[in-house]
């Protein structure tokens, strides 16, 4: 499975002449709005020096774009144009220093091409004004183990695939059709995200993420097994050896997959949410979690990428293994704080890695501008001092913010962030 998606953005990539695409860009790449909107990012992130002041940032921003702009969700995934036009009012309308690429998100043609199951799909599987929802389920039955470890990535391919992607489960001329549809609706998608982006650079706005990268624990769990029962398969001596076996030969493949989306959008910054890692102890996370990402983050670096860990909720307690990273790659990459004590978090870290995020979602969607500000305050006085910090809502700009909180914290950073 993952062989025949790296041949199909291989192919993409070449019928779309990326070269050609980028350099459309390169004219306008030294605005110097641009430059300096980059350069403070940079600076932040790499603690060279302080930049002029604290950046703001979007971090994970999803549909909010679809939400102020008037449209759904389902508009915003399914209508090239209508994304568009709402993703640059957003960036029109709140001038950040840098944000998510949320018209990534515009799958939907793709998604429904596909079959996939992966995802529940507004306007295919849920309202249209809802956002999309990891579909758990358990694509690896409970006495399929032997026969994942025995089949490898035949097995996947041959069983787990067409679990996923209902276009694999097809075969003779339906299945030529589909494949066909899938790679025409791919290559207008990257079409399009490519075109954005240089319009970005063209307007000053500057954006370093361009692809996405999930730990393999995190792909056993949203792909092959739920949560609950991946945390009961950790009860059982053998299925825990299992995980620890298929993600470690995961690896090399999740790799070379996530490199290949970063050299499609030739952008630095891999978004990288680890959305499990809450659920686990320590121990249980050094065994099963952190040797394959520490792995992940080296190769990464190592290619001139920067990772932008995003671990989600209160994860306070397994933030002391990123001190095992050597400085010069932690100081290549980002952590987004979610719900985890942030004050604790810059004890622990002590300026070995930058931080970003914290701001409760909760204040951004029901609380007041000065909500806001008193929470920027309590931030700045702890996190600002030295660089390093990004201000940024906990998982970015969530879906029902409140348009005037955005202002508040964007005209926070500005009034109350140089150096």
């Amino acid at each position: 499975m993952l062989g025949s998606l790296l041949n199909l953005l291989h192919a993409t990539s070449t019928s779309l002449d990326l070269d050609r695409i980028r350099r459309r860009g390169e004219r306008v790449k030294n605005s110097e709005l641009f430059e300096a909107r980059k350069r403070r990012v940079m600076d932040a992130i790499g603690f060279k020096h302080e930049p002029d002041r604290v950046p703001v940032i979007g971090g994970g921003v999803n549909f909010f774009p679809a939400k102020y702009a008037g449209i759904t969700v389902a508009d915003f995934m399914y209508d090239p144009q209508r994304m568009r036009q709402a993703y640059f009012k957003m960036e029109e309308d709140f001038p950040l220093d840098t944000t998510f690429p949320s018209f990534l998100l515009s799958i939907g043609r793709v998604a429904t091409a596909a079959g996939l199951n992966l995802l529940k799909i507004p306007g295919r599987d849920i309202d249209v004004n809802s956002s999309y929802q990891y579909n758990e389920v358990d694509r690896l039955k409970d006495d399929e183990w032997d026969q994942l470890i025995q089949g490898g990535i035949t097995f996947v391919v041959d069983t787990i695939a067409p679990r996923m992607v209902d276009l694999l489960g097809t075969h003779g001329v339906a299945r030529l059709a589909g494949e066909t549809r899938v790679m025409l609706e791919l290559m207008r998608l990257v079409s399009n995200s490519l075109g954005i982006m240089n319009e970005m650079e063209a307007r000053g706005m500057y954006n370093f993420l361009g692809s996405f990268a999930f730990p393999p624990f995190d792909v056993m769990s949203l792909m092959f097994r739920t949560l609950s029962s991946l945390t009961r398969d950790l009860m059982h001596k053998q299925t825990r050896e299992d995980i620890v076996e298929i993600c470690e030969r995961m690896n090399p493949w999740l790799i070379q997959l996530y490199m290949t989306l970063a050299r499609l959008t030739g952008l630095p910054g891999v978004f990288f949410p680890s959305e499990r890692a809450f659920s686990l102890s320590p121990r249980q996370f050094e065994q099963f979690y952190w040797p394959t990402l520490k792995q992940m983050i080296l190769a990464f670096v190592k290619e001139g990428l920067i990772p932008f860990l995003e671990w989600e909720s209160d994860v306070t307690h397994l933030v002391h293994f990123l001190k095992e990273l050597p400085r010069s790659v932690a100081r290549r990459c980002v952590f987004n704080c979610d719900t985890s004590d942030i004050f604790e978090v810059h004890k622990i870290l002590d300026g070995h890695m930058a931080i970003t995020g914290n701001i409760p979602l909760s204040t951004m969607c029901v609380g007041t501008p000065r909500d806001v500000e008193k929470y920027c305050t309590r931030l700045f006085e702890v996190l600002k001092p030295g660089g390093g910090y990004l201000l940024c809502p906990a998982l970015g700009i969530p879906d029902e913010a409140k348009p005037e909180n955005v202002h508040a914290m964007i005209k926070f950073a500005k009034k109350n962030g140089n150096y």
